[in-house]
């Protein structure tokens, strides 16, 4: 009887443990089950974070290497989608302005899994700061002078140049060089630091030459002053199919339906007609094979002041007091010109066309002319070797041209000048006034180090989540 008893409590421990392991069995089971959930969830987000983080890095890269694109992705909104490896996921990339510096947002999802990510990208300036009247940053010679002052020439700032050898700065009797207002601490005359002696630079008229200067000095600076290069940016590619040609007054309307690109061929009417441009608050890009205008193109920004033009001519003639943007906002227009025969004229011997524009200027090569009775009000980069303002033409703003020879005859001029060398004759006056210049209005990547555009970008901070 004790052993049947035994055999019994025997047979129920077994069940107990059957039962007790499968239940253990069953939570190990399900144990793994989680554990592989969480670690496969684990795996996306580790995979959302590279993505996203990747994304990010390649757009930065992309800004550091070429910073002309920084003013197509600004606040461009979100990308396409993409997919890294064999990973299949979708970011979206967004690019903003703070200050000077860049936010890149990258927004990652894989699965049901999302990681956001920001790059901060530092701001870095150039070694070019807009601080005196002229500056020529050629070495001159007495055959080839850096600066050539004929006839009566003013200068109201500092005058700066490279140029070291003896007699390669050229002034007449008339010549002087004051502060830009009175009591101001410039009106200096800078010469290359190479120089023997300062005032052994200038062959001037006066005796001695101390009084081209009158209320400033004459003194070599402590180094040469290296002036970046203006970088011309690429035409947009490809061009879409071409829009009708306008031939006479007309109204264009840019809304979110607007191709990224407009392209003309031909934009050509006469005097009295105009074309208006409404931009509501958005950079539009067009491109025109051949622009001839007598007539008026008038820019709308929008209510928030926020749109821009960004046009790129291949060839344009702008005569009998055509007018471009005149009266409007310096920042809505930049100019990209790529032709042959000089901006602004015909050849750089004529004249020049009549006309009033407002707005940045960038040009690949051609010679630019200011001529007759013109009014420019902005910013003039050249890449090419000459720039001249003459008649009753003035320009209220900055002419970069750090390769070119630039010659001013019987013009007023406000602003800044860079040159490589620079001729002024006749009634000449040069007024340095730095509210004229705004740095910040300049064209994203006008101004660079070769290979590089005008504000060199440093990867400078990673935050998660933000």
């Amino acid at each position: 009887m004790l052993i049947k008893n035994e055999r019994g409590s025997a047979l129920i421990l077994t069940i107990v443990i059957m039962l007790v392991l499968l239940i253990l069995g069953g939570a190990l089971v399900m144990y793994g089950f989680v554990e592989v959930r969480r670690a496969h969830g684990d795996e996306q987000e580790l995979q959302a974070y590279y993505l996203a983080r990747s994304a990010a890095d390649a757009v930065a890269q992309q800004i550091i290497d070429h910073p002309d694109v920084y003013a197509d992705l600004k606040n461009k909104g979100p990308s396409q989608d993409l997919i890294l490896e064999n990973i299949e996921g979708k970011v979206s990339v967004e690019v903003a302005g703070e200050g000077n510096d860049l936010i890149i947002s990258s927004l990652a999802n894989v699965g049901d899994k999302v990681q956001k990510i920001s790059l901060t990208l530092k701001s870095e300036s150039l070694p070019f700061e807009a601080d005196k009247a002229i500056f020529a940053a050629s070495a001159g010679s007495r055959s080839e002078p850096a600066i050539e002052f004929k006839g009566t020439v003013k200068v109201y700032g500092t005058l700066g140049t490279n140029s070291y050898e003896e007699g390669s700065i050229s002034m007449a009797w008339s010549a002087q060089i004051f502060p830009s207002t009175p009591g101001a601490d410039d009106g200096h005359l800078l010469v290359g630091s190479k120089a023997d002696e300062a005032a052994g630079v200038i062959a001037g008229s006066r005796n001695p030459v101390t009084e081209h200067v009158p209320k400033g000095e004459i003194r070599k600076m402590e180094s040469n002053v290296e002036i970046p290069p203006v970088q011309f940016p690429d035409f947009p590619q490809p061009l879409p199919r071409p829009e009708a040609p306008i031939m006479g007054a007309a109204t264009i309307n840019i809304t979110e339906d607007t191709p990224e690109i407009l392209y003309y061929e031909n934009i050509s009417f006469g005097g009295g007609v105009r074309l208006t441009i409404n931009l509501n608050d958005r950079t539009q890009i067009m491109v025109v094979d051949d622009l001839n205008i007598r007539g008026e193109i008038v820019l709308n920004r929008g209510p928030n002041k926020e749109g821009k033009l960004l046009l790129y001519l291949h060839s344009a003639a702008l005569t009998n007091e055509a007018k471009v943007n005149m009266g409007g906002d310096l920042e809505a227009l930049t100019i990209y010109y790529d032709g042959v025969k000089p901006f602004g004229a015909p050849s750089l011997n004529h004249k020049g066309d009549n006309y009033r524009l407002t707005g940045n200027l960038l040009v690949k090569e051609a010679s630019v002319v200011v001529g007759s009775s013109c009014i420019f009000n902005g910013n003039i980069f050249s890449a090419g070797s000459d720039v001249k303002v003459s008649g009753a033409g003035g320009v209220k703003g900055m002419i970069y041209a750090p390769d070119a020879h630039i010659n001013i005859q019987n013009s007023g001029f406000t602003g800044a000048v860079v040159a490589s060398r620079l001729s002024a004759s006749g009634n000449v006056e040069i007024r340095f006034d730095k509210s004229d210049i705004n740095t910040d209005l300049f064209p994203e990547g006008a101004i660079g180090p070769e290979g590089e555009g005008g504000s060199k970008f440093t990867k400078f901070r990673w935050s998660i989540g933000k």
